[in-house]
């Protein structure tokens, strides 16, 4: 199995790894204080994996992507129960022949998701995670045990307390609190995460130029044409935008850009779209109103989404983006009957 062969082909390069984990948020200039120096930001996608039938491994398989597209293959021996023993890790590049592979042979157990700002403090690497799902964590690693002093002065001077560390892993600590709700959560998230943007500006776009031109001109052509017209020249645009973007940001691949470009331009699309089906089948005035209810509704469901994943409040994401809604149908509508009128004194 090609677990097997990675962790024999990774094993004279394995290394101890000593860790302190503690739930906890700290400022950046709290460790550039104490001297420390920043390595750099990194966005890491980590997918776990149960090994599959017939292959006893017992501890952590993760692949690890970056924001460049690479990715890691790691295997971390079980948590230890006294926190002074360390952790065996083999860390091992990985191509994309092997990583079908793994997909083939282990079941995805779950996928975090963190932004990761890194320091070093001469030789304890330091790094302030905000993981997805599970909030802030502050994470103190070393290769050597004679270094674990260090990493408890560096804990007092955080005002970090020792009682409250754990030798968990993320996927540990994961499984523990995520309830059935959370995983299913989870699931749509990783499936449909990347069309929440095009969702959302397809809602409100198409909304604006909905109630507009029925209010400017009542014309059922005008409302199919232009939406039509938002499903086709706004989300190229989009999309073109949303690759312009990703490609600005530091250390993003053009895999990546482009993989958020086209998830741009399909959930803007395809959900576009959607509100030309009730023109055509109701009288233009009722189409409006059912056009509103369904805008209105899919703007609920994705801000409830998000919030829920990313444990936000739930009621102030859902009734700002609702108040946002608001102003876009009622500025729209008022701009429409203003041409209205100044068309028909012309």
């Amino acid at each position: 199995m090609i677990i097997h062969e990675l962790i024999a082909k990774g094993k004279t390069f394995s290394h101890a790894q000593y860790q302190r984990k503690i739930q906890a948020f700290i400022p950046e200039k709290k460790l550039f204080q104490l001297g420390a120096q920043k390595i750099g930001t990194f966005i890491q996608e980590d997918s776990y994996y149960r090994a599959g039938p017939g292959c006893a491994i017992e501890g952590t398989i993760r692949l690890r992507k970056d924001m460049e597209d690479k990715c890691t293959f790691t295997y971390k021996s079980k948590s230890p129960r006294l926190a002074s023993s360390p952790k065996m890790v083999i860390d091992k590049n990985v191509s994309d022949k092997q990583i079908k592979r793994i997909e083939q042979e282990c079941q995805r157990i779950i996928k975090i998701n963190k932004k990761r700002i890194a320091f070093m403090l001469n030789t304890i690497r330091i790094n302030l995670d905000q993981v997805e799902g599970l909030g802030y964590y502050v994470e103190l690693e070393t290769h050597k045990k004679s270094d674990l002093s260090k990493i408890n002065f560096i804990m007092g001077s955080l005002g970090l307390s020792k009682m409250r560390t754990t030798t968990s892993s993320y996927l540990e600590l994961a499984m523990k609190n995520l309830s059935p709700l959370k995983k299913l959560s989870n699931q749509i998230h990783e499936k449909f995460g990347r069309l929440v943007f095009g969702i959302s500006s397809a809602t409100l776009t198409t909304l604006g130029i909905l109630v507009g031109l029925d209010a400017a001109t009542s014309s059922e052509i005008a409302v199919i044409g232009g939406i039509a017209s938002v499903a086709v020249a706004d989300s190229l645009s989009d999309s073109l935008s949303m690759y312009a973007s990703k490609k600005s940001e530091r250390g993003s691949s053009q895999k990546n850009a482009i993989k958020s470009a086209f998830a741009t331009f399909l959930g803007k699309f395809i959900f576009s779209l959607t509100f030309m089906i009730p023109i055509l089948l109701f009288s233009l005035k009722k189409a409006v109103f059912i056009d509103l209810l369904w805008g209105l509704i899919l703007l609920v469901l994705v801000n409830i989404q998000i919030a829920y994943f990313k444990e936000e409040n739930i009621t102030k994401e859902v009734m700002l983006n609702l108040l946002i809604a608001a102003v876009v149908i009622i500025l729209s509508s008022l701009t429409g009957r203003l041409i209205a009128i100044l068309i028909g004194t012309a």
